[in-house]
């Protein structure tokens, strides 16, 4: 909410700009640097509470962040405030675990979105090795092995570039190891020119 409100302020200072026939006056600038600065913090502190419930393992007696009618203290507050009705010793409905739901959310996701990579990427790795070895295998000849080490070398470079966030030095590093694994392989299994 507060980081929703902040981006509306900074698009009403935007708004004002554009009727000022673009015209920015040292009062706007200084009202936008202030927005700017408390959307900055904003954006870190929600970075941090989203860290700090990755740390909690989705145990929520150990989140910071989250008011839950089974924690004593969040349960009087809650009661207090009538959020909750009667002496509740633990939370009913979700509606009952404020306001940390968002986060635990992100992170469920981000850990699913990361596992499904990692095993998609195990996936390809396993299959690019495989796949040339098995063709060089049952075509044992060196136009095939050098042809199936350029080509396989060549598209793993390009799924390497497209689908990863590493920076080209590792790009570079993990294709040539692939590449000298597939040389290895074709040094091993070719019989030595006669």
């Amino acid at each position: 909410m507060i980081l929703a409100k902040l981006q509306k302020e900074l698009i009403d200072l935007v708004g004002e700009i554009a009727a000022n026939r673009r015209e920015v006056t040292e009062d706007m600038l200084e009202r936008i640097e202030r927005v700017l600065a408390r959307y900055t913090t904003a954006v870190r502190d929600w970075e941090y509470m989203v860290e700090h419930a990755a740390r909690t393992d989705g145990d929520i007696s150990r989140d910071l962040f989250v008011l839950s009618s089974a924690k004593p203290l969040s349960r009087k507050l809650m009661l207090d405030k009538t959020i909750i009705e009667g002496e509740v010793s633990q939370p009913r409905r979700d509606w009952e675990i404020l306001p940390g739901w968002q986060r635990r959310e992100l992170f469920r996701k981000r850990t699913w979105r990361a596992r499904t990579e990692r095993f998609g990427m195990a996936i390809f790795g396993g299959v690019a090795l495989v796949a040339p070895m098995l063709l060089m295998v049952l075509h044992r000849d060196r136009t095939t092995a050098l042809t199936t080490t350029s080509v396989s070398t060549l598209l793993f470079a390009v799924v390497v570039a497209n689908f990863t966030t590493s920076p080209p030095e590792a790009a570079v590093g993990a294709v040539a190891a692939y590449a000298a694994v597939l040389v290895v392989f074709v040094g091993a299994t070719l019989p030595a020119p006669t």
